[in-house]
């Protein structure tokens, strides 16, 4: 199950809200969990890449279009298949700006 310990603690919850699900049920798909290794994997690839900082919460986002990409079942039956080649991803990677110096220094050892 899930327990909560997470390195992505802005997003860390031990199960998931059914107020929210009902209320969003029409407007989303799925849903999905990344693990903490998959978070750093992103966080530092990002930071190599494009000197950009995010907390490893920020980093969930990333994992969606690679996940996404592998559920062609769910692409050709939601019409999303004919435009995935021509698809723009955009992550809402907030957060890591206010991170103080020893974590962010923690975050990208590990």
């Amino acid at each position: 199950g899930l327990t909560g310990r997470t390195a992505a603690d802005g997003l860390a919850v031990s199960r998931p809200s059914g107020f929210v699900g009902e209320t969003v049920k029409e407007m989303v798909g799925g849903g999905f969990t990344v693990s903490d290794e998959h978070l750093f994997t992103d966080l530092h690839a990002l930071h190599e890449t494009e000197r950009l900082f995010v907390e490893p919460s920020a980093c969930a986002g990333f994992a969606s279009a690679v996940e996404l990409s592998k559920m062609t079942d769910y692409l050709e039956s939601s019409g999303l298949g004919a435009h995935w080649e021509n698809a723009a991803h955009i992550v809402w990677a907030t957060g890591g700006a206010l991170v103080p110096e020893g974590e962010r220094e923690k975050y990208l050892a590990n």
